[in-house]
């Protein structure tokens, strides 16, 4: 009898032991995806943000090149306003 319990508690430790190193590598890599889950979500919303600021200084450069430059798209009118907010007006 006190063979066989040491046979089933040597057993359980070696178990234990070769378990140990795959079980905390895989909680390590978990938190370490959780945390560059987190980097990305991060990344995505700066990326928006500047396509955002992008679109905002394309159409600045459009409206000053309309309105200062009298550049227009084809098909296109542009009449400067004295007093006006912008100084000009579009017309289709």
């Amino acid at each position: 009898m006190a063979v066989r319990g040491a046979l089933v508690a040597a057993t359980l430790a070696a178990g234990v032991a070769l378990a140990y190193m795959p079980v905390t590598d895989y909680f390590e890599l978990r938190g370490e995806l959780t945390e560059l889950e987190g980097e990305g979500t991060e990344l995505h919303q700066q990326l928006s943000d500047a396509e955002f600021q992008k679109h905002k200084a394309e159409s600045e450069i459009e409206l000053r090149a309309r309105c200062y430059a009298n550049y227009v798209w084809p098909g296109t009118e542009s009449y400067a306003i004295p007093g006006s907010g912008t100084g000009c007006v579009s017309v289709r």
